[in-house]
């Protein structure tokens, strides 16, 4: 690169951080803000996932409803917190 372009964005921070500091601070907090907000997408995009297949289980009785349904009521009866729910009395 040419020299006299790193001397023009040096001059442009330079004047940047003349006229206004925060600046530089509003750039730094939007870039410790990226891992929030990326993390934020892919929770949405997970939670929109498991509420299409909750729609699918409860109003589409359909092939991906009823193997929602399975699933769920095989991670119910395997549950050690319901465990006393599913255990044969005499």
């Amino acid at each position: 690169m040419d020299p006299i372009i790193w001397l023009d964005l040096i001059l442009v921070l330079a004047v940047l951080y003349i006229l206004d500091r925060n600046l530089f601070h509003y750039v730094d907090l939007h870039l410790q803000n990226l891992g929030t907000t990326l993390s934020l997408q892919f929770h949405k995009r997970l939670l929109g996932v498991r509420l299409w297949l909750d729609r699918q289980a409860m109003v589409h009785r359909g092939p991906v409803g009823k193997l929602w349904n399975e699933y769920c009521l095989w991670k119910i009866r395997n549950n050690p917190a319901y465990k006393e729910f599913f255990e044969k009395r005499e």
